[in-house]
């Protein structure tokens, strides 16, 4: 009788523990069928003041700081512009709207990379998305922060190059 109460109160424990399972995952399941998608944004930018000599422009969108702002293919999306015109442009397309930085740079030997001297100055000209854009010769390395573009909906962005 014992052993028979025993099986009854195990069984009952384990019924309730599969009971809350259940419960507990009806709810994180109506949580994710719930979740709202991210909103996809398309983002477009023109680089402009590019050199006649330039074999090609890199752009670059970068999610946070790691590796900004030296555009390579390391960038959360990076691209090869199209000249249209003087300029040269690339869309984004269905990227998660969000805080962004933008760089770039005009690649004039065609090595598809940004050269620089020996103390890692750009040789090549450069875009980078600062607040008041770059004027003159800027001083130390930009931050993230004060090149950071909030992205809410669709941007059509002018990313002007200088040479240092």
């Amino acid at each position: 009788m014992k052993r028979i109460i025993k099986l009854i109160a195990d069984s009952s424990l384990l019924l309730a523990l599969f009971g809350a399972t259940f419960v507990l995952g009806m709810f994180t399941m109506h949580g994710i069928a719930n979740a709202q998608p991210a909103k996809l944004v398309s983002v477009t930018v023109t680089a402009t003041t590019i050199p006649a000599n330039a074999k090609s422009v890199h752009i670059c969108l970068w999610k946070n700081k790691e590796g900004f702002p030296i555009c390579s293919p390391t960038a959360s999306h990076h691209a090869v512009a199209r000249k249209s015109g003087e300029n040269w442009r690339v869309s984004f397309s269905r990227i998660p709207a969000g805080t962004y930085a933008i760089s770039g740079f005009a690649d004039l030997n065609g090595d598809g990379k940004l050269n620089r001297n020996i103390i890692g100055m750009p040789k090549e000209p450069i875009g980078l998305s600062v607040k008041g854009q770059l004027q003159g010769r800027p001083k130390g390395r930009p931050s993230f922060s004060k090149a950071a573009v909030t992205i809410t909906s669709d941007l059509a962005y002018t990313l002007q190059f200088i040479t240092i």
